[in-house]
């Protein structure tokens, strides 16, 4: 698996809260955690979800990125102290306990390219999966064919950064072998 700086070079990864944003997703995940008792956010990123549910719910809530930089930002966030974060590897992962709810938001299992490491994952979620509990993900679907439109001259747009003002990003796509890869491309 491929490590993209955007989550692990502290730069950049203060960025990924302001070119991703809140969505009908999130309120989704938001309004499945209101009725259970306990969460794993399983590639929780710089923590918006887990933050929010921890907030607005009465669930324990545990949040898992493999990117120090990313759980850095998460913790630093009001309301995180009511968060367990965690960082770690979904595909070894062991808690030790179940929860209620599992989410893998954001994209976050295409990172496992691999067969292998996609039933290393699977494994891990089956492992903490309480009995009667749910896991939600999502992932783009191959046939629209999204990466088309991951090109500079489709994609660019300006963000706002606290500390450095107005940010040009736009994305890019790199074909290494057989395998896609997304790239979100920033300039100050």
């Amino acid at each position: 698996m491929a490590e993209d700086p955007l989550y692990h070079d502290a730069r950049l990864a203060r960025f990924y809260d302001l070119d991703v944003g809140w969505g009908a997703d999130r309120d989704c995940c938001l309004n499945l955690a209101r009725d259970v008792g306990s969460v794993l956010d399983l590639g929780c990123g710089t923590g918006a979800l887990a933050v929010r549910i921890g907030a607005e719910t009465r669930a324990e809530v545990t949040a898992l990125d493999p990117a120090a930089a990313m759980l850095d930002i998460a913790r630093a966030k009001p309301g995180a102290e009511r968060v367990n974060w965690v960082q770690g590897d979904a595909r070894s992962v062991d808690l030790g306990r179940c929860y209620d709810l599992i989410l893998m938001t954001g994209h976050a299992f295409q990172v496992f390219l691999t067969a292998e490491d996609r039933a290393r994952c699977l494994a891990t979620i089956a492992r903490h999966l309480a009995p009667s509990g749910r896991f939600i993900f999502d992932s783009r679907n191959p046939a629209v064919r999204e990466w088309e439109e991951w090109r500079p001259d489709l994609s660019r747009r300006q963000l706002d950064a606290p500390e450095l003002g107005r940010i040009e990003a736009w994305n890019d796509v790199h074909w290494v072998s057989v395998v896609r890869v997304f790239r979100t491309s920033w300039a100050v």
